[in-house]
């Protein structure tokens, strides 16, 4: 009894809330369930104003649903007036199920109109109470999700305001010493300036990767080739922003803090060496 009072709200609140929201017809326009004709063109008034949310679409066939049975109960038990009404109901019923993956089995109807209404009742009752937990945890799951990706699933590095300012004071150092260097052409000058500059634009407290930094390595490294003592002021700032970073890498990724930058060694040079 409790339970049936309850759809009886919830689907008086969904229809209001329909109503509110401008998604459903006018209050007069849905079928009266107190006659057998209306209950049957209940069931497409509701197939017609589903909710969005599938607990809510379960729910909301249920509140009607229970409806039409205190109404063909209260006209003649048994009477199979509301035959029409239930095998509507059942079969919106059993396209719902099937749309949410429930394996639902059929009903073995028969010649008397009591018997199936009494079968379609149970059916629907039984399989209600197996699919709205389910459903239940999927909203859960889809909710999990999406807090998950807007909390935890963001990845990024979080540079110390300690490393923020070594790195600024490296770069600028590394500026001066490539823009006054004579171990690049003007072409590669000018790539080596591009790339510091571009790192200190993207520097931030927070980055999603370091691949300015990578590629300032490489690129420094492809420019600076066998350049020796001349070229040392270069090289030492370069090393020790790698440090900086790999350090902080460690850090996020939880690696071994003894662990060394990953140097990519030439096994074919080695066995022809």
């Amino acid at each position: 009894m409790a339970t049936t009072i309850y759809l009886f709200e919830k689907e008086r609140e969904y229809v209001a809330l329909r109503k509110a929201d401008g998604m459903a017809k006018q209050s007069d326009n849905r079928p009266d369930p107190s006659t057998p004709d209306g209950a049957v063109r209940l069931a497409r008034y509701v197939a017609d104003t589903l909710p969005h949310d599938p607990f809510d679409v379960v729910t909301y066939v249920r509140a009607n649903f229970a409806e039409i049975r205190k109404h063909g109960e209260t006209r003649a038990k048994g009477s199979g007036d509301y035959h029409n009404a239930y095998l509507s109901f059942y079969a919106l019923w059993k396209e719902l199920m099937l749309f949410y993956g429930h394996n639902m089995a059929d009903i073995e109807f028969s010649t008397d109109k009591a018997e199936n209404i009494a079968r379609i009742a149970a059916a629907i009752e039984n399989s209600s109470q197996d699919i709205l937990p389910r459903l239940v945890a999927r909203s859960f799951d889809t909710i999990s999700s999406e807090f998950k990706e807007k909390i935890g699933g963001k990845f990024y590095y979080e540079l110390s305001d300690e490393e923020l300012s070594a790195i600024q004071s490296l770069l600028n150092e590394l500026r001066e010493h490539i823009a006054n260097s004579g171990e690049f052409d003007v072409r590669h000058k000018r790539r080596l300036l591009k790339r510091v500059e571009e790192l200190q634009r993207e520097l931030h407290k927070e980055v999603s990767d370091f691949d300015h930094v990578w590629g300032l390595l490489v690129e420094s490294a492809a420019y600076l080739g066998d350049a020796g003592e001349k070229a040392k002021p270069i090289t030492d700032r370069l090393r020790d922003l790698k440090e900086i970073f790999w350090n902080n890498v460690k850090r996020r990724e939880n690696l071994p803090p003894k662990r060394g930058f990953p140097e990519l060694e030439n096994k074919r040079e080695e066995e022809e060496t």
